[in-house]
């Protein structure tokens, strides 16, 4: 099951519906398939284009542009977002949207303890560790724990493959390769030798995307899509899997608004099944890799979503089964399905499964069999479909699924069945400045550790620790001897941790309630006393990026409406307005000097996608200073921090939609902006380190796992292995220097 959690709401892609706290949010399917495939895209861009079609794909509109506007607004208010100052949709001119918020995959933890020695000091774990290193090859990459799971005929399930930056898996026709998106770039599993390499790199510029890699048969060429999110089109791409002849199958005509997607290789390997898309219509073309005319094979009746996936060729060739719209129901993105055959010269079709949901193929057995999907029961379920010939040979056969992973495909010559899933974690590092390699700081407590805040002496690090955002609670360490202690209190959905000057107490800003409103908290570190200040309701304005003044008494935040950068005091809990916003801009991300002096913000012009960097006395009547732009559409920027000394302000510059990895310096009365920090992990919640000079922030990484079992596994009760114990195993043999400290 698909689900997604954000700050009090979950969506559930499979049951398409938006929960809060616990109780369903009326929503339309266009408002919710928007928010899908924004929370699909992992903060990534998702144009206007992309979203008319998912929403309505060939039905014609007087004016799309119009509808989506409306759609997205009813999503917004489902939501409780603005887009003047958004917490989950944020608007890119001209371009699309993306979604800004914290957003976790719904994965099982295990429960939070108190204090407990690090994992692999236990025995038992130890012993699986050594058997694992003594009957395993292993290849390491750094800072990737890499796994998958392979079984063929009468093989035994294990997990064998898992990384860090894996998704979107496919399996080759008899299951040897597995092609997969490897961050932006396209990797290659062997699953015989375990080998994996990189075939084709991310795109030079973040405009360019590439989607649904599939391997050939005999693994010697790889299929992908290549789209350009500037313009309205996808082109249909095969490179040989050493990286060499890369080169252009079939080009999307861009005023057609054409697109082109690898379904499925003939068994020869010497032809590429294709499912097409444009204005015109949705069909499939069988492409000849020595470049000869394309063949156009009917199939008027395609969905053009889940059929980029699933048209798959029987294993005698002979037969075509792809995903049918159901008659006078085509509509959004997703229409519902029934799983029909053609012959692959091509010709009329026929139903083969069919029901009140979305059916859709998954592929085909060695015996001539389906294997299908429906949701015909209120969730997704796999269905055995037997066939005679390509027509309805008995009724389908309900399987059990494996809880928590998504079936992917199958061998057509083992019968293998080949799943994923994906986990998140989140982890504290330091970064160093001069080096790309953080250092991962072993905690004491396990679960997904946010918001790491270092006290202005450098000597004590405050962090969260939860197995949800939702259900945290705050752990004090000691940097100088490593020891820490969990505070009794329990917080829910924390904003924002930030140190008062006496280097003992806290400021904690949580949301509550069904997050109208937001909850201060001042904790002392070492008495554990808790102080709560008064609600702060969300009709004064969502409250972001709070810091306490060096008097202790006052706190500097972006808040009210319009948003602008405010003070409270505590003792009265007045606010005040201190730097409005101007003209066109809006303000963002407010920062402010150790000194109190300053503050460093974004100033953008959505209108433009226009960001810059500006620094402004908190005193009044004093005029802002532009300190870094970035020209229209070129960049995106985000602050960061002010070094120790209040001299420097350190900032986020990232190019298009490629991930936070770098920080970058520019002097706080003006001067030129130089690189400061770069990493191979996002940089998230940074606080400096005054003492050693680090950065600590926390980092969010998702792991897909791939896994392949025999389809006996799916016909009976065999538990799923679990992940959580064997990604503590990785965790210790990727991470073999620490382990010995």
């Amino acid at each position: 099951m698909i689900r997604y959690r954000f700050s009090g709401f979950e969506a559930d892609l499979e049951s398409k519906e938006l929960r809060r706290n616990g109780s369903r949010v009326p929503i339309q399917p266009q408002p919710f398939r928007i928010l899908s495939c924004l929370l699909e895209a992992s903060g990534g861009l998702v144009t206007r284009e992309t979203l008319i079609e998912a929403l309505w794909g060939n039905t014609y509109l007087a004016d799309p542009g119009h509808s989506l506007n409306i759609a997205m607004g009813k999503l917004r208010n489902a939501l409780e977002d603005c887009s003047d100052e958004p917490r989950f949709i944020e608007t890119v001119a001209r371009q699309g949207y993306r979604f800004v918020g914290e957003v976790e995959a719904l994965e099982s933890d295990p429960p939070m303890t108190a204090m407990r020695r690090p994992y692999w000091h236990r025995p038992a774990i130890a012993t699986l560790a050594i058997i694992i290193l003594s009957t395993s090859v292993w290849f390491w990459l750094p800072l990737r724990a890499r796994t998958l799971a392979f079984a063929g005929s009468g093989a035994t399930d294990r997990i064998l493959y898992s990384a860090l930056d894996a998704s979107h898996p496919r399996p080759s026709r008899d299951g040897r390769f597995v092609a997969f998106l490897c961050g932006r770039a396209i990797c290659q599993l062997d699953a015989e030798t375990r080998a994996v390499r990189t075939v084709v790199p991310a795109p030079s510029t973040p405009q360019g995307q590439l989607f649904r890699p599939l391997s050939s048969p005999n693994g010697e060429w790889m299929a992908y899509g290549y789209i350009s999110n500037v313009t309205d089109n996808g082109d249909l791409r095969i490179v040989r899997a050493d990286g060499a002849q890369d080169r252009l199958l079939i080009g999307g005509d861009r005023k057609k608004g054409e697109y082109f997607s690898p379904a499925d290789w003939t068994r020869d390997g010497k032809s590429l099944l294709a499912a097409t898309k444009s204005r015109g219509g949705t069909g499939l073309l069988l492409v000849p890799l020595s470049g000869g005319a394309p063949r156009n094979i009917a199939a008027p009746d395609l969905e053009w979503f889940s059929g980029r996936d699933n048209v798959k060729i029987s294993p005698d060739g002979k037969w075509i089964a792809y995903p049918s719209v159901k008659p006078a129901e085509r509509r959004f993105g997703f229409s519902p399905t029934d799983v029909n055959i053609m012959p692959a010269t091509g010709g009329p079709s026929w139903t083969v499964f069919a029901g009140k949901g979305a059916e859709r193929v998954i592929g085909w057995l060695p015996n001539g069999d389906l294997l299908a999907h429906s949701d015909r029961s209120g969730v997704q379920q796999a269905y055995r479909v037997p066939l005679s010939n390509g027509k309805p040979g008995g009724e389908p056969e309900k399987l059990t699924e494996m809880a928590d992973w998504q079936i992917v495909g199958t061998s057509v010559t083992s019968g293998a069945v080949y799943m994923t899933r994906l986990e998140e974690s989140s982890d504290l590092y330091a970064h160093t400045p001069g080096s790309s390699a953080p250092r991962r700081l072993l905690l004491g407590f396990q679960g997904r550790n946010r918001h790491p805040a270092v006290s202005p002496d450098g000597q004590t690090l405050v962090y969260a620790v939860g197995v949800s955002p939702s259900d945290s609670t705050l752990v004090v360490r000691d940097l100088r001897s490593g020891q820490e202690q969990r505070l009794p209190h329990r917080l829910t959905w924390i904003r924002s941790l930030h140190w008062f000057p006496d280097n003992r107490s806290i400021l904690a800003v949580t949301f509550s309630g069904e997050f109208r409103t937001m909850t201060m908290y001042r904790i002392n570190t070492r008495t554990a006393d808790l102080k709560t200040f008064p609600l702060l309701r969300e009709t004064d304005g969502a409250w972001a990026s709070p810091s306490v003044q060096a008097d202790g008494r006052t706190v500097v935040f972006l808040g009210g409406v319009p948003r602008a950068i405010r003070s409270l005091n505590l003792d009265t809990m007045s606010t005040k307005t201190l730097i409005a916003p101007r003209d066109r801009y809006s303000i963002r991300r407010p920062v402010v000097s150790p000194d109190g002096r300053l503050v460093a913000y974004i100033e953008r012009d959505d209108s433009v996608q226009r960001s810059r960097l500006v620094v402004s006395s908190l005193d009044s009547g004093s005029k802002p200073h532009i300190l870094y732009d970035c020209p229209a559409g070129s960049c995106r920027l985000d602050t960061g921090l002010f070094t120790p000394d209040g001299r420097d302000v350190i900032f986020y510059r990232s190019e298009g939609n490629s991930p936070l990895l770098s920080l970058s310096s520019v002097p706080a009365a003006g001067g030129e902006a130089k690189p400061y920090l770069s990493s191979n992990i996002p940089i998230g919640y940074p606080s400096f380190s005054p003492g050693s000079g680090e950065i600590i922030a926390s980092s969010t990484r998702f792991t897909g796992h791939f896994r392949a079992a025999p389809l006996s596994d799916l016909t009976s009760q065999t538990p799923a292995p679990d992940l959580r114990a064997q990604r503590r195993i990785l965790d210790v043999l990727t991470n073999p220097i620490e382990v010995l400290r």
